[in-house]
């Protein structure tokens, strides 16, 4: 994840012009885009909601297998 964290400000600062040494924080505040952060976290919660509610009989066999078990 550290390495998606470091393209990912790399590749939008090379993009929209600014310098390998500008803030990242004030880049994406400038620019009002998501942080990488922002991005995975956006990611991991509907990747849950699809997985949840997916009617697929692979996806709901391997859900299923893999659920984790509840705490007594």
């Amino acid at each position: 994840m550290l390495k998606f964290k470091y393209c990912y400000n790399k590749c939008v600062k090379r993009f929209f012009g600014y310098n390998k040494y500008d803030s990242a924080t004030e880049v994406f505040v400038e620019l009002k885009l998501p942080t990488a952060n922002t991005v995975l976290h956006n990611y991991r919660f509907l990747f849950k909601a699809c997985w949840k509610n997916h009617s697929n009989s692979i996806v709901s066999l391997i859900r299923d297998v893999y659920r984790p078990l509840p705490l007594s």
